[in-house]
This record gives C-alpha cells, sequence and structure tokens, in this order.
C-alpha cells in the first residue's frame, strides 16, 4: 500500500493568498510608549502553544505573548517587536498589545 504524504502548508507569499483585503486596528504599547498604532493586514506573536496570527474577522480572544509581536508578517510593510512578555487581547477588528519590556 501506498505510503500517505501530509497535506502541503501553504507558504504567505502575498497578501491575496490569505487576506480578503480587510485590514485590523492595531495598538501596540506598554505603560508609557506606544510602538505603533495603525491598520494592519495581520498580527503575528508566540503565546506557550505556538506561533499565531491574527487576521481580520479572528475569534474574539486574549492570550500572554513572548518572543515577538509581528505587523504584517511577510509583506513589505512588516514590522517586527522583540518583547520579553506581553500581553494580546484581539477583538472583532482590533488587536491591542500591552507589553512588558
Amino acid at each position: 500500500m501506498p505510503e500517505k504524504k501530509a497535506p502541503k502548508t501553504p507558504k504567505i507569499q502575498a497578501e491575496a493568498e490569505y487576506s480578503d483585503g480587510e485590514t485590523i486596528k492595531v495598538d501596540i504599547r506598554n505603560r508609557k510608549e506606544q510602538f505603533f498604532k495603525g491598520e494592519a493586514q495581520t498580527v503575528s506573536s508566540v503565546n506557550d502553544t505556538g506561533e499565531f496570527d491574527v487576521l481580520h474577522r479572528h475569534a474574539n480572544f486574549v492570550t500572554l505573548i513572548k518572543g515577538y509581536v509581528i505587523v504584517d508578517k511577510g509583506l513589505a510593510s512588516e514590522k517586527k517587536f522583540e518583547i520579553d512578555s506581553g500581553v494580546l487581547a484581539a477583538k472583532t477588528d482590533s488587536v491591542d498589545v500591552y507589553l512588558d519590556f
């Protein structure tokens, strides 16, 4: 019997492959300073279960994050923030990130 291969996971190469063109409002800050405020296609980070991405119309959730936050991962507008830890709150069409460097 021939071996079954696992399905390939598509790589993010262009906005059109993973986005419907809608944006999310993003606010990244700590108590003293705002590091990013604007619109984005994606927000990516890491929590205890691994890497994750938040897109337009994502389910509401709150999670502790670590390592980094990336706005618009894989796009020309990508911005990466190295962090120790923080809290990410996704709701409706917005993401708020509170950092603790």
